[in-house]
């Protein structure tokens, strides 16, 4: 038992082991931040919009400044690339539940999160039916995986910005991007 424990201990301080390590540890860090983004964009996308949006805007921003210092501040070795970043935030994308996302745990969470609010979408209770059209997911999916590529390229790896809040320009132009492209789907959906 003491050879292997003392193996364990010689492998573990092995610089390369280390890196794998530590990078791991902000893979999953990330990832789990990158979760309530994701859900918290499905909701501008979706809900009525005499709610308060500023609140979940204020939470985008946050979790994204959390997400920077691991991005730009990693440990020995353990840096994440864009793409990595990318495929770490959209690992579940809503499309690809073999055309069913009813189960999609974006969706059962944001149906929990409706049952908080007077104004529900009509599109979670039509997910819940399996009334939806596929194509309208398809239109929200696009959009939310445009705003988080965005959000990677011009936030959490672009040079020069230093704050990340509710008001950060490039921030605040993916937000109305996201908006402006799922509007559509919302007037069908609504109308």
């Amino acid at each position: 038992m003491k050879i292997a424990e003392r193996i364990l201990d010689i492998v573990e301080n092995i610089p390369l082991v280390e890196m794998a390590f530590e990078r791991k540890k902000i893979k999953d860090k990330i990832e789990g931040l990158f979760k309530p983004i994701i859900i918290h964009l499905i909701k501008l996308s979706i809900f009525d919009f005499n709610i308060d949006t500023i609140h979940w805007e204020k939470e985008i921003a946050n979790y994204l400044s959390e997400i920077r210092k691991y991005v730009r501040n990693p440990k020995k070795g353990a840096d994440v690339s864009n793409r990595t970043a990318f495929d770490l935030a959209y690992t579940q994308p809503l499309t690809t539940l073999n055309n069913d996302i009813s189960d999609n745990p974006y969706v059962s969470r944001i149906g929990d999160i409706s049952k908080n609010y007077i104004i529900t979408s009509n599109l979670i209770n039509q997910v819940k039916t399996k009334n939806v059209i596929m194509n309208d997911i398809k239109i929200l999916d696009s959009a939310v995986s445009l705003s988080i590529q965005k959000m990677i390229d011009n936030i959490l790896y672009a040079p020069g910005i230093y704050i990340i809040d509710e008001q950060t320009e490039p921030l605040k132009s993916i937000l109305n991007n996201l908006i402006t492209q799922t509007s559509e789907l919302r007037k069908g959906i609504d109308g």
